[in-house]
């Protein structure tokens, strides 16, 4: 009986995984002003999210923090920014970003700690970037080939 206890003891003292890493699926997100955005990291091998600590900054500044299965929020970004905690799960750390302004373009870093591991990735916003600029400059030339259409 007092054996089994050991053995317990000692598979709960797992260490960390040599092989944990983040990995970033995009490093530069175009987004239009007034969009939602999801920034994200995944994570693998998949562990407890419980053990997990997650801190994301913008421009070095702390915006968003989850420790413990705790949220803490700075303050400007209190009702605007959140984990999507169900993901945590699938090794996924994504964080949303509501109602996107320009001031919001830069970049932000996502910090990871799990036991005795830390890791940061970074990722781009562009607010109103080339991807919006893009798609005026579509609508005008598909207004353009209907108006030279229309007069043929």
């Amino acid at each position: 009986h007092h054996y089994y206890t050991e053995c317990v003891v000692n598979i709960s003292r797992t260490s960390v995984p040599v092989d944990f890493r983040l990995v970033v699926p995009e490093h530069t997100i175009y987004a239009d002003q007034g969009a939602d955005v999801n920034l994200q990291v995944h994570f693998s091998p998949i562990t407890s999210a419980e053990s997990l600590t997650v801190n994301w900054l913008k421009e070095k500044v702390f915006i968003y923090e989850y420790v413990h299965g705790k949220e803490i929020r700075h303050r400007h970004y209190e009702d605007r920014v959140g984990l999507i905690i169900q993901e945590l799960s699938r090794g996924n750390i994504i964080l949303t970003l509501k109602n996107v302004q320009l001031s919001d373009s830069g970049s932000y870093t996502c910090q990871v700690k799990y036991e005795e591991y830390t890791g940061e990735k970074k990722i781009e916003l562009h607010v109103g970037g080339k991807r919006k600029l893009f798609f005026h400059y579509l609508k005008a030339v598909f207004h353009y080939l209907i108006s030279v259409d229309h007069h043929c």
